[in-house]
């Protein structure tokens, strides 16, 4: 059954052509514990004004949940509580510096008391301290450690206490300020939390369109073999890397050697290994779908390089597919799962990529793509499941099985939407946000609607 919360905090102006990722964080006290990590996107043209027309966000939002959490957590009487809930909501922990008087201050400035309605934590880019990366072209190949020190440290604030529900714990915090070299605004970029490997904590973005982008910043693409100018607006397509710290809210600029991709916005971002970034596909600036794949790999040094994989198989038809099509044509859907990357596409065809061997292969399976399956539908992965929200129905693909099942659910179904979000976290499914289209309007939503799969996917991991 879906039931909807309410979470009070500062949550983020309504936008769309943001990227999303989960950022997942142990801890030790509490079963589930992530964060879902918002940055950038527009004004929706429905609800902007002619002076506010074109309006692009900055800012980042988190949306923090903690799941098997008690009312401790939720409404603290102590330092100790303060500092579990702190640690919950993605504030800094201990880390063995100086900076730990400057939090334990900083909570007890707050009276540890229910009434209270700011808690702060601090941090600071310690973690970006001797980052060594690659700072060269694809001609070069020197490498830079850059060092990044504050003579204070870094505080967050949450302007409320989090909503407490059924053991689980929800919060909304907007970041209005961050530090370092900022991506600025960004629309339709491609966003990946890092939970592997020595990067495991930040969060990496990847393109995108950017009003504020710069000859300097971004390569001219070259599509069908004319070069294309970065001088209009519109056509600010972007290569760009950029490293957020989470806990510093900190960003790095970084460059990395090898054949970069050429510019472009709405590709796909994973991580599948401790060291290696896959993106697939996007769109260029002549509207086109582009299906090359890309490994971004992290060395131990902390140096980036991409890498262009021989692709073989039937990535012929693959192409076929898009060819001469734009994204306003054909619609698809791309995630990860299971060793390989998954290609759903609106003409009831699925392909899957093999990680490992760089195959593609078509795949045969058992019942038929979702009725209604277009751009507004979304995706994410549980285990071995391909979970996918069309319109506001619920469908599982199984990756083991190749066959389709579809979800009866009890009570009011959510209204069907686009341009939200969707996200899991432990068997938590959520949906935040989007637009309603009515008869005369369209109207933007703020809500948040989530479901508990936990019945459904035990049973399906059984079989």
């Amino acid at each position: 059954m879906w039931y909807q919360v309410n979470v009070e905090g500062s949550q983020p102006s309504f936008r769309v052509s943001h990227s999303v990722s989960i950022l997942n964080r142990s801890e030790s006290e509490v079963a589930g514990c992530s964060t879902v990590v918002i940055y950038g996107g527009k004004t929706p043209v429905t609800t902007i004004t002619t002076a506010a027309a074109n309006s692009n966000y900055t800012d980042m939002a988190f949306f923090s949940i903690g799941i098997g959490a008690n009312e401790e957590y939720a409404k603290p009487q102590n330092q100790q509580s303060i500092s579990k809930l702190n640690k919950i909501l993605g504030a800094a922990t201990n880390n063995g510096t100086s900076n730990n008087n400057h939090s334990s201050t900083s909570i007890q400035n707050n009276k540890c008391n229910t009434t209270s309605n700011t808690v702060t934590s601090s941090s600071s880019p310690s973690s970006f301290n001797s980052f060594s990366i690659n700072l060269s072209n694809n001609n070069t190949t020197t490498t830079t450690t850059t060092t990044t020190t504050a003579t204070t440290p870094r505080n967050k604030s949450y302007s409320r206490l989090p909503v407490y529900s059924g053991q689980n714990i929800f919060h909304w915090e907007n970041c209005q300020q961050s530090e370092g070299d900022l991506p600025g605004d960004r629309t339709a970029q491609s966003l990946v939390a890092l939970n592997m490997g020595q990067h495991k904590g930040k969060v990496l973005l990847f393109g995108g369109y950017s009003s504020t982008l710069s000859h300097s910043s971004a390569s001219s693409p070259k599509l069908n073999g004319a070069s294309s100018s970065l001088s209009n607006k519109e056509n600010n397509l972007s290569n760009d890397i950029f490293l957020l710290d989470y806990e510093s809210l900190y960003w790095l600029k970084c460059k990395a050697i090898g054949n970069s991709p050429q510019p472009r916005h709405s590709a796909y971002l994973c991580q599948i290994s401790p060291d290696t970034i896959l993106l697939f596909g996007g769109i260029n600036d002549q509207n086109q779908i582009l299906t090359d794949i890309h490994l971004l790999h992290l060395s131990n040094s902390n140096s980036l390089k991409w890498h262009q994989p021989s692709v073989h198989g039937q990535y012929s038809s693959v192409q076929e597919i898009f060819k001469q099509k734009t994204s306003t044509q054909i619609s698809y859907k791309t995630i990860y799962c299971s060793g390989y990357l998954w290609l759903f596409v609106s003409n009831h065809e699925i392909y899957k990529f093999e990680v490992s061997s760089h195959k593609w292969t078509q795949v045969v399976y058992y019942g038929t793509l979702p009725k209604g399956f277009d751009d507004n539908t979304l995706l994410c992965t549980y285990n071995h499941l391909v979970i996918l929200l069309v319109g506001n129905e619920l469908h599982f693909f199984d990756t083991l099985k190749l066959e389709w099942t579809g979800l009866d659910v009890d009570g009011d179904l959510p209204m069907k939407r686009k341009n939200h979000s969707l996200s899991i976290i432990g068997t938590l499914l959520l949906v935040v946000g989007g637009q309603h289209e009515l008869p005369l309007s369209t109207v933007c939503a703020k809500d948040i609607e989530i479901i508990d799969l936990k019945t459904f996917l035990i049973k399906s991991n059984k079989h």
